[in-house]
């Protein structure tokens, strides 16, 4: 009785796919130990942000978390407050400055949507919430004092009724 004989690493199956993947593999062979590895070191030639992006794209994943569980980390203070609006006003630089529909500046205004959000709701659950609650004529209970302040200025300013004699 013959055997047939194993099938050479060049013919087996999982090769070409290997193949391709190689540049994201680790360099190393196995070890004994554990130690660090950057698992990004394919794209350390990038800006950090663009390389995980790139990563996620190439891999199949999620490249950072989800808005609400960073909120989460928020509010249990792993991320704080101060540095959001640090970061925020990195990115926006000069224009930060900028007031937007006399109710604050585009700091202000991007610290409250990313400090808070705005809740997502579409279809059915957006005319319900439309129809059947007082989400039109309330502030969320988390929003702050000077968010609910700006938004009442532009509610003013916008009141035509306001204008009559």
């Amino acid at each position: 009785m013959t055997h047939p004989s194993p099938p050479t690493s060049a013919s087996h199956p999982l090769t070409s796919v290997i193949d391709r993947l190689a540049d994201l593999l680790p360099a190393q062979g196995p070890i004994s130990i554990f130690i660090h590895h950057n698992t990004l070191h394919a794209f350390e030639h990038l800006p950090f942000e663009e390389a995980v992006e790139r990563a996620a794209e190439r891999l199949g994943c999620e490249p950072f978390l989800a808005e609400a569980r960073y909120r989460d980390k928020l509010a249990a203070g792993r991320i704080l407050a101060r540095d959001v609006e640090t970061l925020i006003g990195e990115q926006l630089g000069p224009a930060g400055a900028e007031h937007v529909a006399g109710v604050g500046s585009r700091l202000d205004l991007w610290r409250a949507i990313v400090l808070h959000g705005i809740p997502a709701a579409a279809g059915r659950e957006l005319s319900w919430t439309l129809d059947e609650t007082t989400a039109l004529s309330r502030f969320r209970a988390d929003l702050p004092a000077s968010a609910r302040e700006s938004s009442a200025a532009l509610r003013d300013t916008d009141d035509p009724a306001a204008e009559e004699p």
